[in-house]
């Protein structure tokens, strides 16, 4: 767990979700980087649901404003020149890099909502269904710190 006063980025929470997800190689990754940084967002909103007290960094309530991260097949044409995908690829990186401002005692638990919502994307499969169960348990568990 990350001492307190350390900010970790979004960047940080979608590889560890990788990890989790055992999707660590980037030619061939399962979850788009704007998948996965889409779901910490909500992570953050559910943990606002079932943990108020998240809402606070330290004794500041945080008011956060997340970018819309459409899928990259809704905004880039059909055939994007490569300064389309540059830029892109640029809004998402700047994303990445913004930090969670959510208490560190909360991070692994936007990890884990992160895995949830990815398995649940594949819910056809009944065992990824199950995985993604034991994530969103999880979840709930570590939000309960």
């Amino acid at each position: 767990m990350a001492e307190f006063g350390e900010q970790r980025t979004y960047r940080w929470a979608v590889e560890r979700a990788r990890e989790l997800l055992s999707d660590r190689n980037p030619e061939r990754y399962r979850w788009l980087d704007e998948e996965l940084l889409r779901f910490v967002a909500q992570g953050i909103e559910a943990l606002a649901s079932v943990r108020p007290a998240s809402r606070y960094l330290g004794m500041r309530l945080v008011r956060r404003v997340y970018p819309d991260i459409p899928p990259r097949d809704k905004v880039l044409p059909p055939n994007p020149t490569q300064a389309q995908v540059d830029a892109y690829e640029a809004a998402i990186n700047d994303f990445a890099d913004s930090p969670l401002l959510v208490d560190p005692q909360w991070h692994d638990a936007l990890v884990e909502f992160a895995c949830y919502k990815a398995y649940t994307m594949d819910q056809a499969d009944a065992g990824n269904l199950a995985i993604a169960e034991k994530h969103y348990k999880k979840f709930l568990e570590d939000a309960a710190r």
